[in-house]
């Protein structure tokens, strides 16, 4: 009965940890909207762009466009490049305002 009780805890404990956005779905949906040259980087310019054409005004308000490029430089470096977002804490969160989850939805999802 323990060794059952274990086996469904460590399940639940996959399954509520899993997120939904790969960082490899977020980087082809952040390309695909963000990079206006095509050449596989966002720059400072364009992820400040893509904040700025993809949220609405009060969203700005919460977290601004140049705060959402500080805190990619402080966590992934820049540019951004999809061998930088593969580190550690590059988008490590899935959900909360810089999670991977949160990011796709507000400038993929539209």
């Amino acid at each position: 009965m323990k060794v059952l009780l274990c086996l469904l805890l460590l399940v639940f404990t996959q399954h509520a940890s899993a997120c939904s956005v790969r960082k490899k779905q977020l980087w082809t949906c952040l390309l695909k909207k963000g990079d206006k040259d095509s050449n596989g980087v966002l720059t400072t310019l364009e992820i400040r762009k893509l904040v700025v054409d993809n949220t609405h005004w009060w969203e700005k308000l919460i977290k601004s466009p140049d705060s959402v490029v500080s805190q990619i430089k402080q966590h992934c470096g820049l540019p951004l490049t999809y061998a930088t977002m593969l580190k550690n804490e590059c988008f490590k969160h899935c959900g909360g305002l810089d999670g991977k989850r949160t990011i796709h939805n507000r400038l993929c999802g539209r």
